[in-house]
């Protein structure tokens, strides 16, 4: 096999394309490149990142190599195909630049599948734009982002109006101004079925435990102390001792107490001792 041949062979075993650096291979094999020289070559040329759009840092090294990268693009490609969208090799270049995972591209094609087809999700989406102060977005302009086309705040909006209707779902209502505090200090929490989750637990301890009025006047916690103590934020610590002296303390009132007569109560025998005034129990 000629030294050509080798280096071709080289190529097609890594996931590079032949085709936009053939000259390449022949100029590798006319200076004697050794095969890190020519990789050099290749990874600075056009026809790479044409090929493999987004796979570069800003400082110019490698994401991943290219055979990983054919394998995440098989995998974005595959998960829009589920979804009804066949998405531009350059579309998937740019969330692979912007480290967009398959499952974000997952949520965000299932996000434009519900509002194209639920006038109640454009609507929230609508209030939910509207009260970041910025004005009205049409239904089109929705789809488009929801691909891919749209700032990061947008999609911290939308994430703002999963939370927020989720919280909803589990009996939780939560202001514009609380699902933007529980957004800026636990996005990691912010799954919309890990948000109904949590927020059911949270609603179902405020309904059981003691009522809101006493929570807050005897306990000095506020709702929003128990929001924070559920999803972070500053002072958690404090608010988590106050929050468990809270619950100590209503276990305890709750617990009935023991009585002079409690024999009675549990079918004991009693004996009355002289001059004792009243029952004894055995």
């Amino acid at each position: 096999m000629t030294t050509e041949s080798q280096l071709t062979q080289a190529f097609i075993l890594s996931g590079i394309p032949i085709a936009p650096f053939r000259e390449l291979i022949h100029q590798a094999v006319i200076n004697s490149w050794s095969h890190d020289e020519l990789m050099f070559h290749v990874v600075m040329s056009p026809a790479f990142e044409s090929a493999f759009p987004g796979i570069k840092r800003d400082d110019g090294s490698l994401k991943m190599d290219p055979a990983t990268y054919r394998a995440t693009v098989d995998t974005y490609t595959h998960t829009a195909y589920l979804l009804g969208y066949t998405p531009s090799a350059e579309m998937i270049g740019g969330w692979i630049g912007n480290d967009v995972s398959p499952q974000e591209v997952a949520d965000r094609y299932s996000a434009a599948n519900r509002i194209k087809e639920s006038p109640e999700a454009f609507a929230a989406l609508q209030k939910e734009w509207s009260a970041a102060g910025l004005g009205k977005i049409s239904e089109a302009q929705v789809a488009n982002a929801l691909l891919g086309q749209a700032p990061k705040e947008f999609y911290d909006i939308w994430e703002r109006v999963n939370l927020r209707t989720a919280a909803a779902n589990a009996g939780t209502y939560l202001t514009h101004a609380e699902a933007a505090r529980i957004q800026a200090v636990s996005p990691e929490t912010l799954t919309e079925s890990g948000t109904q989750a949590t927020m059911a637990d949270l609603a179902n301890q405020l309904r059981t435990t003691m009522p809101l009025s006493r929570l807050y006047a005897q306990h000095g916690l506020t709702r929003s102390d128990l929001i924070t103590l559920e999803f972070g934020g500053p002072g958690q610590a404090d608010i988590r001792i106050r929050a468990e002296k809270a619950l100590a303390t209503a276990k305890a009132q709750s617990e009935p107490r023991a009585t002079p007569y409690a024999g009675a109560l549990t079918g004991a025998p009693r004996t009355v001792v002289a001059g004792s005034g009243g029952p004894q129990t055995a």
